[in-house]
């Protein structure tokens, strides 16, 4: 059985875990600068999904399907001994983490999404159809700069565009439409957000010029009241990468509100 690749910061068997997912196109490296904020109080996964930063590229011809991924996820905890974890995800990543809630409930503590995709509206479906109708002669690096540019478009979201294009090199044209296919499998995740509420204490964290997804999670928020949701200002889609350290304080103060007992920790600022 191959594993993806995948790096531990472990305390103890007593302390709980946080799983960490990166988005498409990116890898676990976009969680580095959050390890020294966590790594005490938590053991922490980070795992870089199929075909994506240093895990292996797919041999086989299969589709992938968030199924796919689920299972692949699950497999690393059981090898790490992870029996459930407190899940962080970013954009796809937290399509995924949705997933996992449906099909692995056991599996998840709590959800943290970041830049949370629940919702495709009529400009994003055109511009995934687009995306669809030349991806097979247009170079893949040259999509994904587009839609990284669409979905960051202002100057201060500059080096968090160039972060994951950096990380989307590591693809491969291959990797890339296989993963742009699961854009046609997303509407059951879609689904899924609109119509149950998810069973987990969740949080959402989002940037206040996230101007494509922005919106679907305050609606989503409205119609079940039990999420939370912070909204970094001048922030983008990656708001984790772009305010650091306050994405380390919201996050940690959301994990002290689920348990008491929890040391606080104070922050610089």
């Amino acid at each position: 059985m191959e594993l993806l690749y995948h790096s531990v910061h472990k305390v103890s068997d007593r302390h709980e875990w946080i799983l960490f997912l990166h988005g498409a196109g990116g890898s676990s490296r976009l969680w580095t600068q959050h390890i020294k904020a966590f790594k005490d109080r938590f053991n922490l996964l980070l795992v870089d999904l199929r075909g994506h930063g240093k895990s292996k590229l797919t041999t086989s011809d299969s589709p992938y399907t968030l199924d796919l991924l689920t299972q692949d996820v699950t497999q690393v905890m059981d090898a790490c001994g992870v029996r459930s974890a407190h899940v962080v995800g970013i954009s796809l990543g937290a399509i995924l983490q949705r997933w996992m809630v449906h099909r692995v409930p056991e599996r998840v503590h709590s959800l943290v999404m970041v830049g949370a995709i629940t919702r495709f509206d009529q400009w994003t479906w055109t511009l995934v159809h687009f995306g669809h109708a030349v991806k097979s002669w247009v170079p893949f690096l040259t999509l994904y700069r587009l839609f990284a540019w669409i979905i960051m478009p202002k100057k201060n979201h500059k080096a968090t565009r160039r972060l994951f294009v950096r990380e989307a090199k590591k693809m491969s044209q291959q990797e890339f439409l296989r993963w742009f296919e699961l854009t046609k499998k997303v509407p059951a995740a879609f689904k899924l957000f609109r119509d149950v509420e998810i069973p987990r204490p969740t949080l959402f964290i989002m940037g206040e010029e996230d101007h494509l997804f922005l919106k679907h999670i305050k609606r989503l928020v409205s119609m079940y009241p039990s999420y939370g949701l912070e909204v970094f200002a001048d922030c983008g889609h990656v708001c984790s990468v772009e305010k650091p350290t306050r994405f380390d304080q919201r996050t940690l103060a959301f994990y002290e509100s689920l348990h008491s007992d929890l040391p606080k920790r104070s922050f610089p600022g």
